[in-house]
């Protein structure tokens, strides 16, 4: 409990400030309500200046204790799962105005390659990761499609937690403008054909500026749990419209309205 976890992230702040001072209870929550109060955090929704860590010792002790909670729900269940490997059907929205393919050394700087193939994982309740604000970000009038990726383990880069994008930066590092380290896309894709936050990552790792080798590196910008194809499809991965499994409607509408406007 508090003897293992020393520092917070500042969406796990925002969340255990918000549970932890308002006396919810985190055991009354579905993992993927969960989840959307994670994606509903003010450092990942709204994009606040990312910040340091703070040491849990400085936090009032409900807010404290609310931060040992979170840490052991995201580390357990379908979070867990997540963490642990990268479910090979994935799931992506797409439109008449989703972006074309690029090539990978047109996307090569920043902390988000853009014009590439990104996807998300299902949650329990039947929704994907991607789900909550996904027509504001790409068009009203996406479609979901699903692809069954044929990749080796060893080929995913999965980010979970800060040290992991440490790792990342520090092996291929890239300066972009006002001195900021990311990550040469470009290079990574030699090694790695998926870079995959896990939704215990997005919770720890973005919008958390941690010391590296290079410098300070902040991930900025991914806002779900997603992943990055930093290569192209291969002869039998296609995009087909998706079928998503059934889910009890009573229970999705209770998912729905709670869909993580409880938060921050």
């Amino acid at each position: 409990g508090l003897q293992m976890l020393t520092h917070v992230s500042p969406a796990v702040l925002d969340l255990a400030d918000w549970y932890g001072r308002d006396g919810r209870e985190l055991e009354d929550l579905s993992d993927s309500e969960l989840y959307r109060s994670i994606v509903a955090t003010r450092h990942i929704q709204y994009r606040e200046w990312p910040r340091e860590e703070l040491q849990i010792s400085a936090l009032p002790a409900a807010v404290a204790r609310a931060a040992v909670a979170i840490d052991e729900r995201t580390r357990s269940g379908w979070f867990a799962q997540n963490s642990q490997a990268l479910s090979r059907k994935q799931y992506t929205w797409r439109s008449d105005k989703s972006p074309t393919w690029l090539p990978l050394e047109m996307t090569a700087g920043g902390d988000k390659p853009t014009g590439l193939l990104w996807t998300s994982s299902l949650l329990p309740d039947g929704t994907t990761a991607w789900a909550r604000g996904v027509h504001e970000v790409i068009d009203e009038d996406a479609e979901l499609y699903e692809i069954d990726y044929q990749i080796d383990d060893d080929r995913v880069y999965g980010i979970d937690s800060p040290g992991d994008y440490v790792r990342l930066c520090t092996r291929y590092p890239r300066m972009l403008e006002y001195y900021v380290n990311s990550v040469d896309w470009l290079a990574a894709s030699a090694d790695i054909d998926i870079v995959h936050l896990t939704a215990r990552g997005l919770l720890t790792v973005q919008a958390n500026t941690v010391p590296s080798p290079i410098g300070a590196v902040t991930l900025r910008g991914w806002d779900s749990e997603s992943s990055v194809l930093l290569r192209p499809l291969g002869a039998d991965e296609s995009l087909r419209p998706a079928t998503l499994p059934a889910v009890d409607a009573e229970s999705a509408a209770v998912t729905s309205e709670s869909s993580g406007e409880r938060c921050c």
